[in-house]
């Protein structure tokens, strides 16, 4: 017990124990401070990610079209209400659901049916009327 107690005397030992201390610390701070930045710049992007939504809802919002926005996955994720009337559901309905469980019948300029997988199919050439 003696020996133990001596080593708490010994100076080299009181240096290097306040320096690890020291170094603990600034390790803290620094972690500390780079998630205050991270939390900082997630905020901001998440306010600004908020604020483009929302300039994008009123363009969809005010248009007389018909506009449903999917996902590569084909769900829906924004409708716009004259949409939504088209379809026959409300905007919550629809958002989240997939494309072809809505009651959607597409036909072409012809009146012709068309699939839901080649109405909304990204293409290369020129856009196609349909409705």
């Amino acid at each position: 017990m003696g020996d133990f107690v001596d080593l708490f005397s010994q100076s080299t030992f009181v240096v290097i124990a306040t320096a690890l201390f020291v170094i603990l610390a600034a390790c803290a701070f620094f972690y500390f401070w780079r998630s205050s930045k991270a939390r900082k710049a997630y905020s901001e992007t998440a306010e600004r990610e908020r604020e483009l939504r929302r300039q994008f809802e009123a363009v969809v919002s005010s248009t007389r079209d018909g506009i449903i926005v999917i996902t590569d996955k084909q769900e829906v994720a924004m409708i716009s209400d004259v949409a939504a009337r088209m379809v026959g559901v409300t905007r919550e309905e629809a958002i989240g659901k997939l494309l072809y469980r809505l009651p959607i019948r597409i036909v072409d300029a012809n009146v012709q049916p068309v699939a839901l997988t080649e109405a909304f199919a990204t293409t290369e050439v020129a856009p196609r009327t349909i409705g």
